[in-house]
């Protein structure tokens, strides 16, 4: 399956939802960030479909939080 970076945002959501992160932005972001060893800011831009990642970076949210991309 294809995703824009606003689907992709929304399965992140969904698959932080399901390991029990906080559903506040910055607590997400911060979150996302460690979990994929990425700045804050870029987390941020993904939690909100604002960039699609690189595809190193599509292979790591893949298999980091099991979303198949």
């Amino acid at each position: 399956m294809r995703y824009t970076s606003k689907e992709l945002a929304q399965e992140l959501h969904k698959s932080l939802d399901g390991l029990g992160v906080s559903i506040h932005g910055h607590d997400r972001a911060m979150m996302l960030s460690k979990m994929l060893d990425i700045p804050k800011p870029e987390a941020w831009s993904l939690l909100e479909g604002y960039t699609f990642p690189d595809k190193p970076l599509l292979r790591k949210i893949s298999e980091t939080l099991e979303i198949h991309l």
